[in-house]
Order: C-alpha cells, then structure tokens, then sequence
C-alpha cells in the first residue's frame, strides 16, 4: 500500500526517528497556538480544528511520551482542558502516562505540575482514589521543588474534600490563590464564580457579591465570550 511504501523510505534511509521529531514538534506547535483561542469568539473553529487532527496528536503523542518528553508535555498542557471540556476522555490519562514513562523529570515543578494535571483528570473521569494519589504527589514534588501548588491540584483537591468531609476554608483560600496565579483568565474567573454560587447557596450574601465583584474584575482581562457568559451567571 502507498502507506508501506511511504513508510519504508525512511526506515532505509534512517531518517524515521526525525520525521517523527519533526511531526510531533509541528502538532505540539499547533495545540499550543489553538489553546490561546479556546475561549474566545474563535472557540467553534478551534474545537473543529483540534478534532480534524486528534489521529495526529495521539499518533504524536505516543512518539513523544519516551522519545521527546518535553513535546509531550507541550502537548499535555495545551489538549488537558479542551480534552475535558469536550469529553474526549482518551486524551486525560496522558499526563499520567508522561509520569510513568519518565519517572526522572528534569525537576521537581515539572513534576509537580503533571501530576495535577493528572488528579485532574482522574477525578473528571471518576476515579477519585487515583486523583487523591496524584494530588499527594503534586503536593509533594511542589514542597521539594519549593514552588506554588498549580490551580488544577488545588481544585482536584477541593473537589476530593467535599465529596469526603467539607472542604477547611484553607482548601478554598489555596484555589483562589492558585488560580490568581495562573496565567489563564478563566480560572481566576472560574474560581470567583465557584466561591459565588457557593455563598450564595448557603445564604452569605455578601461573600456571594463579594466574589461576583472579584469575578467581574477578573474577566476584564480575557475577551472570550465563553468567560464573560460564565461571570454572567
């Protein structure tokens, strides 16, 4: 077929390992500039994008898990919420396959930062005991590395907190104060609207204006209309 017959070429002339470089390089480039628009008014063509191509970015993703690990992760980063937000769940367990394979990350805030991800995406797909294991890994591979913990372990933990026992307020303080933190204006936003409708539910209305204020605040820095609609409610 053309396609053994495309794939012997460079297995002859040796030169498949940089084809396949060269591939996951481009797909790690297109995922990172297509997550800079996932919520603004070009969301529709993003998600439409990313699906066309979803064959290439496992196919990518798998040469780049033990042969480019920092591609990987590029691409981990971009895909993680996207994945979730439109349930292509296939796609979540990968930054738990990035840890596996590369068990000597070249440091601890890496590491620390996977692993989020990854409780991340255990919790949404229902495994909280796999999500309460890797936020203790994130949790400790961030006090080793003496960095922040990321806005995804703490909402993992949150989460696992109240579907235990209630959540301690200083659980809450940590999400807030994470997602200040991160560069994307969604989950300042996100966690202002959460802690909203969270006051407002159990009667505290102040907190609950509080909170939409700091919401409101939050969104003045993001365009995207998916961002302002969530602020709206």
């Amino acid at each position: 077929t053309v396609q053994q017959f495309a794939m012997r070429r460079p297995l002859q002339s040796g030169t498949l390992h940089d084809l396949g470089r060269r591939h996951a390089e481009h797909l790690a480039e297109f995922v990172s500039a297509a997550h800079r628009h996932e919520l603004t008014a070009d969301a529709a063509r993003v998600d439409a994008a990313l699906r066309s191509r979803l064959d290439h970015l496992r196919s990518a993703f798998e040469w780049s898990v033990d042969s480019a690990p920092q591609t990987a992760i590029r691409i981990v980063r971009a895909l993680h919420e996207w994945s979730i937000n439109h349930l292509v769940y296939d796609v979540n367990p990968w930054a738990e396959r990035v840890l596996v394979a590369q068990r000597q990350l070249p440091d601890d805030a890496t590491r620390a930062e996977l692993a989020g991800l990854a409780a991340s995406a255990a919790w949404f797909r229902g495994d909280e005991r796999a999500a309460a294991s890797f936020v203790d890994e994130a949790v400790d591979a961030s006090r080793r590395g003496d960095t922040q913990i990321t806005v995804h372990t703490a909402n993992t933990r949150l989460a696992l907190a109240y579907a235990d026992a209630g959540a301690p307020d200083d659980l809450v303080i940590d999400v807030l104060t994470a997602a200040a933190r991160d560069p994307d204006p969604f989950w300042a936003v996100n966690a202002s609207v959460v802690m909203a409708l969270g006051a407002s539910t159990i009667g505290l209305r102040d907190a609950a204006e509080h909170f939409a204020r700091e919401a409101a605040r939050a969104a003045t820095s993001s365009s995207g209309p998916v961002v302002h609609a969530w602020v709206s409610y």
